[in-house]
């Protein structure tokens, strides 16, 4: 099972706004420090220059079967939330 601390950094990749910002002040208001990526680009550019400790990504923004994600930097693990 992964624990994730409160000095963990996630990653949310989602391109709808509403979606992003509501999960974002979720996380926030738990003490995690969140960064968000309207777009698979935009979330490998944060994973070039950031340390990740978990993305929490919509998997149609990568590629078919979601492995375009880079190994090793993001947790591995698919998550599906419904925020309505």
């Amino acid at each position: 099972m992964l624990r994730l601390t409160v000095a963990d950094r996630i990653l949310i990749v989602d391109d709808g706004p509403d979606a992003r910002a509501t999960l974002e002040a979720h996380l926030k208001t738990q003490g995690y420090e969140v960064l968000s990526a309207a777009s698979g680009a935009d979330a490998h550019a944060i994973l070039a220059r950031q340390k990740i400790s978990c993305m929490i990504a919509e998997a149609r923004l990568f590629s078919a079967d979601g492995g375009s994600c880079y190994p090793g930097r993001c947790c591995g693990i698919q998550i599906s939330l419904s925020l309505s």
